[in-house]
């Protein structure tokens, strides 16, 4: 599965969010990229508009397992 892209980056939903965010969060986040998750399986994330992108963000225990393993959602 490759990345797929259907809105501007960041999109119309990811900029709300993130202009929400910018008021509660704290200001050492802001070097994360501007993306704000709406789910995610295996290695594949989606944000609140519909992109589709490869996880190169996560941890080691996520990258072993990946997002949402069946086994652990069972859990």
């Amino acid at each position: 599965m490759i990345a797929d892209v259907r809105e501007p980056w960041p999109g119309p939903r990811t900029r709300e969010y993130l202009s929400l965010s910018e008021r509660y969060e704290p200001r050492c986040m802001t070097q994360q990229a501007p993306v704000v998750w709406e789910r995610a399986e295996g290695v594949v994330v989606w944000d609140v508009d519909g992109n589709r992108y490869i996880d190169f963000t996560s941890g080691v225990l996520v990258t072993n397992v990946g997002h949402s393993h069946p086994k652990h959602v069972r859990a």
